[in-house]
């Protein structure tokens, strides 16, 4: 058996220490022991990813049969089966363990990283919902993929508010939360993360300083969970250690499948990396999708599927490049099916509804509550924001606004592809399989610092994955003739 140091999805190995009998629980914590973490159930592995959605649990694009399957929330037994996938949400992080071949769960676990108050309303951009929030001491990030529950919501968020967090650590040590949620009445506080720096007495965790209260003190670089009272957030200086839990070593079995999303936190090459600290190599003969390999970089959010070698590495099958860009549409509803959950744009782009997806009526009818029966196609207005999961565009919020016939279709996304200029020379963008055209005449075009440029200039700007918002001031079902204006959009995650 080979071992992984501990750097994995954070949450995912606290629930997996408690487990398998690791970790300090309620009390000190040894810092040097054994491996708490073998995802070998069954020969066959485990997956960790958040939440796609419920029936039988979705994870990564796997969907999982959970009748059978033991869940642990929190350090704490929930339930078999539907009973325990009832206490979960869209958004949550998951360990997952099983039968991959079979799609059949034997265990799921979800931890959060943060729980605890909100340093300052978030600072965001509404348009994209790209932000930035500070909650006991972490940066945390959030983006169009970032799934709201509890009431939450980024420009309701003030200082004070208590949050669960649950999400990812980039390579620079920022939690990119793919699940934000409101939550009332917390006794006590916590963190997972990795210890940055040690004191006498204590140590910190990001910009959170932390007394061991006589608890065991843990080393830099270690992974860690604290609780602390909440009464003891404000009372000035290192808050006091109830609990330190020692996240220790993740292993892999020779052969094991294993899929694994996250960032990639170091990066040596293409062909050696690690994601959420698990060292990957990537063989020849690796699919890549929605990228290639000359695409890889540090802070890459992929998924890798695989399984691994004598080295306990993760020997890369399959690496998916999973986008957070925010992917706008302003226009006219094309179609709408309750049933399937699913709204259609005049574009052609077709978005999926989920449980958290969030709804509002900013019509003068002020529908409430809004519901995909009461939008009318062909005929609604609607702003929809949302992101790429897999092969589904996934709506995180739709408003339905008051038809003004003066009002422009707009469609934000990322570029398949390099621009194109025609023999006539017409632009030709790809954006999510839609087909948008630019011309010298008709089209204004702006780059990233909204300058004027030629067509040439701003076909040299476009590549895969560059963001191009189009606007139509007209439009008139049509996306093959020239739109008004193309623009070069810049989305800092």
């Amino acid at each position: 058996m080979n071992r992984i140091p501990a750097t994995i999805i954070p949450f995912a190995l606290s629930l997996l220490a408690t487990a398998c009998g690791g970790g300090g629980g309620g009390g000190g914590a040894d810092f040097g022991g054994p491996p708490v973490a073998d995802t070998g159930v069954g020969g066959s592995g485990g997956a960790t990813g958040p939440v796609q959605g419920f029936g039988s649990i979705i994870v990564n694009d796997l969907v999982l049969d959970i009748d059978d399957a033991e869940f642990e929330i929190e350090g704490a037994a929930a339930g078999v089966g539907q009973a325990g996938q009832n206490q979960l949400a869209e958004g949550q992080q998951l360990v997952v363990r099983g039968d991959l071949d079979a799609l059949d769960a034997s265990e799921v676990f979800y931890r959060s990283d943060i729980k605890g108050p909100l340093a300052a309303a978030p600072v965001f951009d509404a348009l994209t919902g790209v932000g930035q929030m500070t909650v006991l001491g972490q940066t945390v990030r959030v983006n169009a993929a970032t799934r709201y529950d509890g009431g939450a919501a980024l420009d309701l968020l003030q200082a004070g508010d208590l949050l669960e967090v649950s999400g990812n650590r980039n390579a620079d040590g920022d939690l990119v939360a793919t699940y934000v949620a409101l939550e009332t009445g917390l006794s006590d506080y916590k963190v997972v993360g990795t210890v940055s720096s040690v004191t006498a007495t204590g140590f910190f965790v990001g910009a959170l300083e932390i007394d061991a209260n006589g608890l065991a003190i843990p080393a830099e670089g270690d992974l860690v969970e604290v609780r602390f009272p909440a009464s003891a957030l404000g009372a000035g200086g290192a808050v006091p250690a109830a609990a330190i839990e020692a996240l220790g070593e993740f292993e892999l079995d020779e052969g094991e499948r294993f899929e694994i999303q996250g960032f990639i936190d170091s990066f040596t090459s293409a062909s050696s990396f690690t994601v959420s600290g698990i060292p990957v190599t990537v063989p020849a003969g690796t699919t890549f999708v929605d990228g290639t390999a000359g695409d890889l970089d540090l802070n890459d959010r992929v998924e890798v599927e695989g399984s691994a070698d004598s080295a306990g590495r993760l020997v890369a099958e399959r690496i998916i490049f999973r986008s957070t860009e925010a992917i706008r549409f302003e226009g006219i509803v094309g179609s709408v099916d309750p049933a399937a959950g699913t709204v259609g744009t005049s574009v052609g782009l077709t978005f999926v509804v989920r449980d958290l997806t969030e709804l509002e009526d900013d019509s003068d009818l002020g529908v409430e509550p809004f519901t995909l029966d009461d939008l009318n196609p062909n005929v609604d207005f609607i702003e929809v924001r949302g992101f790429r999961d897999g092969s589904e565009l996934v709506a995180a919020e739709i408003e339905r606004e008051e038809f003004d016939p003066d009002e422009p279709t707009v469609l934000r996304a990322p570029a398949d592809a390099a621009a194109v200029i025609t023999g006539a020379g017409e632009l030709n963008v790809t954006l999510l399989g839609v087909a948008v055209v630019g011309t010298p005449l008709a089209t204004q075009f702006e780059d990233e610092n909204e300058l004027p440029v030629i067509l040439d200039a701003f076909a040299a700007l476009v590549d895969r994955g560059v963001i191009v918002e189009v606007r139509w001031d007209a439009f008139a079902g049509d996306t093959s003739l020239p739109a008004d204006e193309m623009s070069i959009e810049v989305e800092d995650d």
